[in-house]
């Protein structure tokens, strides 16, 4: 089928095609709405498509956001992106998802394609690996090198200086820790993420700052290091279970759900001999036989945040630097039971 374009338009209306552009792209101040009207049932009939790409070079905008994620997996990420995108589509926007599967190369190679393809905005979630310090400074160079304005999501980059969304860590883990204290546990474990990624390790830090709080002393045994995902947790959850820990903080719901799999293969069970606390209340957690007790990261707030920053920017000019750490919450479930003392 041919391609319609303006020329097309114009002949059939009996318009000039100048008259055609000004109408389609909503110039047309001084043309009669009668015309304006008959010019767009036109071109509706006709099934006129705008060409995006002669449009991005006339207008230097490709009214697309460009994301970069660890993982499409993990529906925290995912979410993100929905909810963004619902914010920035009345404006115009469209969304490209790329995962880089935690791995540094690709978390590169994707910034750098993007850009190179005109994004009007980057979204940029770090992966593991390029937060180990060989490869931050590469990653800090490229992010500082590029004209696209961005906006750093839930893993904070030492040394970046623009602007970025995070989620109160800290909080978070002290939150989950304090709720296995007040239900009586002393001897809890913590399995985390990669301590170079900012969400792990200040998750990690709210752990120790909650027993130190409680005047709990701190058992380095009771430490175990995960990497974000269900096999790292179950592993973990192996290594803890030969401890004498009653309860276990486990820094994402993937990992609590691999730490599950290991405590129920042991032969006991949540939460009568374990309790057992996640991060992140991904959408499966509540689905659990024995549903998961969890922290609530608000991804509405986060992506709320995200989505209006991304329009000031690139809709209102907006050149200020945000820094915001958005808030969690406990949401209590059925995975923590009451320790009495003995």
């Amino acid at each position: 089928m041919k391609t319609v374009c303006i020329k097309d338009i114009a002949k059939k209306s009996g318009v000039s095609i100048t008259a055609v552009s000004l109408i389609l792209n909503n110039k047309a101040t001084s043309i009669p709405e009668e015309t304006i009207q008959r010019v767009k049932k036109v071109a509706s009939e006709s099934g006129y498509r705008p060409n995006a790409i002669a449009s991005s070079l006339k207008t230097k905008r490709t009214k697309t956001i460009g994301y970069v994620m660890p993982s499409i997996e993990n529906s925290f990420f995912s979410e993100i992106a929905k909810k963004v995108e619902k914010i920035v589509e009345p404006s115009g926007y469209s969304i490209i998802i790329c995962s880089s599967d935690d791995k540094f190369e690709k978390d590169y190679n994707l910034i750098q394609m993007l850009t190179s393809r005109m994004i009007d905005f980057l979204l940029y979630c770090p992966s593991s690996e390029t937060l180990k310090s060989e490869n931050l400074h590469k990653i800090i160079t490229l992010l500082h090198s590029i004209d696209t304005p961005y906006v750093v999501v839930d893993r904070q980059i030492k040394g970046d200086i623009k602007s970025k969304v995070v989620c109160d860590d800290h909080q978070g883990g002290m939150l989950a820790t304090q709720h296995l204290i007040e239900n009586g546990h002393k001897k809890i474990a913590c399995i985390t993420g990669p301590l170079e990624m900012s969400s792990a390790n200040n998750r990690y830090l709210g752990y120790e700052d909650s027993l130190k709080e409680n005047n709990i002393p701190f058992v380095k045994d009771y430490v175990f290091y995960g990497n974000f995902d269900f096999e790292s947790g179950y592993k973990q959850a192996k290594e803890a279970l030969k401890t004498d820990v009653t309860a276990m903080f486990v820094c994402n719901d993937l990992m609590a759900y691999g730490a599950l799999k290991a405590i129920k293969e042991s032969g006991k069970k949540v939460p009568q001999d374990i309790s057992i606390v996640g991060y992140d209340d991904l959408m499966f957690s509540e689905l659990l036989d024995t549903p998961l007790t969890t922290i609530h990261q608000d991804i509405d707030a986060i992506a709320d945040c995200i989505g209006k920053y991304i329009i000031s920017v690139l809709e209102e000019k907006n050149t200020e630097i945000t820094i915001k750490a958005v808030p969690s919450y406990l949401v209590k479930r059925s995975t923590v039971a009451r320790r009495e003392e003995k």
